[in-house]
């Protein structure tokens, strides 16, 4: 047995009693590496769990599924392998399967392998993020998880990626997931409202009303019954982005939120009307923060700045960051924290392109990022500039471990590489390349006020 990699495909070529024949190397069922089985005759057994397949044909004689077979041509004593060819519907069908089956069962390295061999098998990026939105969508509690929020930042990254960090980065995000959503039920949201609804105040007003007012379950049937009835999803958009950004429950309901529209805008509606809706719940369910946080916000802020200006102080905050300060015990201060920051003002200055009153949660990015880099020595020059290609690099090597890590670190690379700032640049690099207590720990990242 001879494996060989030729393109995307790696290919196991194997000698019998009979010829020469040709597989791919991985098995199905769980990825594991069949050159190190057994082959009697014309079965080939793998090491793992023992799944046997015919090598003429690549089917599975034990109970499981088949193999891929290529064609062999022996010429002159050297060997040909055609691997020229075009995943089949059935191929694509049976692998997405795969990976549902291992999201359900909360599998979290089996659901990246698969991910990755969808992926390698010539599955269309968008398609792969498609069927891992639904899943997150439609299996989340009290809204739109994090996590499954990042599909959002993976599908964005891939123009800057080849193909095995393509891969990857779907991989980390399908482990997130499994992680997460572990053995979660379907969830079944309420039914979609009529447009009595939002009749009188109009879609825009009566969203933000209703996120205001932390009605969460019938902001989500708003949200369902506009998208049925052909609301513009931008005009849904600008109505929560007004609600979420006016109240304040945190960093993390308009990071999301910004992520569940750009879905919906990118995949269409079998999207939409899966994450909006949950999202909405999402924005609308969290516990508002008091007026007290807000006004210590704002004196830790100072004099309002622009947008552009908080995000660059989250890119700096990154870079000036104490790394002694990230063995908190509480959790509370930690360069994954001043990523969330970061992630969070750009998603305020989205809101203000919408609606205009974000300042509060600009307030909140910006002191959140002061209390980060409190401690913290002057930071050193930045660079002229960070390519796009370094920060895609960094990305694809896997930067976090824990469900809400990864989704931190695919939310910043996403804002570093939609901005030339040097700053967020630098910033966002020194994250992605530093070795982290959060690799080896499931602690979550808490409350980022609970600090101040």
């Amino acid at each position: 047995m001879r494996p060989i990699t030729l393109g995307a495909r790696e290919v196991l070529v194997v000698g019998t009693d009979d010829g020469i024949r040709a597989v791919d190397r991985s098995c199905p069922h769980e990825g594991f590496r069949l050159d190190a089985g057994e082959v009697r005759g014309q079965e080939l057994t793998c090491p793992a769990h023992g799944w046997r397949f015919d090598l003429r044909s690549g089917a599975c004689v034990t109970a499981g599924e088949d193999i891929r077979t290529y064609t062999v041509d022996v010429r002159d004593g050297a060997i040909f392998v055609d691997v020229d060819v075009a995943p089949t519907d059935q191929e694509l069908t049976l692998a997405s399967e795969a990976v549902l089956g291992a999201l359900e069962t909360g599998r979290g390295s089996l659901a990246a392998r698969r991910t990755a061999r969808l992926l390698a098998l010539g599955e269309d990026p968008r398609r792969v993020a498609l069927l891992l939105a639904r899943y997150g969508g439609s299996h989340a509690d009290a809204g739109l998880d994090p996590e499954t929020a990042a599909v959002a930042d993976a599908l964005a990254l891939v123009p800057h990626l080849d193909e095995r960090a393509v891969a990857l980065v779907f991989a980390d995000v399908a482990s997130a997931l499994a992680a997460r959503l572990a053995r979660a039920s379907p969830r079944f949201g309420p039914d979609p409202a009529t447009p009595f609804a939002w009749s009188d105040a109009g879609p825009r007003a009566t969203l933000a009303a209703l996120v205001d007012g932390g009605d969460a379950d019938e902001c989500e049937a708003v949200v369902a019954g506009m998208l049925a009835t052909g609301i513009p999803v931008r005009e849904i958009a600008a109505g929560l982005a007004e609600g979420t950004a006016r109240t304040f429950r945190g960093p993390w309901p308009l990071v999301v939120l910004e992520r569940a529209v750009r879905l919906a805008d990118e995949l269409g509606p079998d999207a939409a009307r899966v994450v909006l809706p949950v999202a909405a719940h999402g924005c609308a369910a969290g516990a508002e923060v008091p007026q007290a946080f807000l006004a210590t916000s704002d004196a830790l802020a100072g004099a309002p700045r622009s947008a552009a200006e908080v995000v660059h102080e989250c890119g700096r905050a990154l870079l000036q960051f104490w790394l002694p300060f990230d063995d908190d015990v509480d959790g509370t201060a930690s360069l994954l924290g001043c990523g969330l920051a970061l992630a969070h003002a750009a998603s305020a200055e989205w809101a203000l392109e919408l609606t205009g009153v974000a300042s509060a949660s600009l307030f909140h990015a910006r002191s959140l990022a002061g209390v980060y880099a409190g401690a913290a020595a002057a930071a050193s020059g930045i660079p002229v500039e960070y390519p796009d290609a370094a920060i895609a690099g960094a990305i694809a090597v896997g930067s976090a471990q824990t469900p809400r890590g990864i989704a931190v670190c695919l939310a910043a690379a996403g804002v570093a590489l939609q901005r030339p700032d040097p700053a967020v640049r630098a910033g966002v690099l020194r994250l992605l390349e530093t070795p982290r207590r959060e690799r080896f720990t499931a602690r979550e990242l808490q409350p980022a006020f609970v600090a101040i």
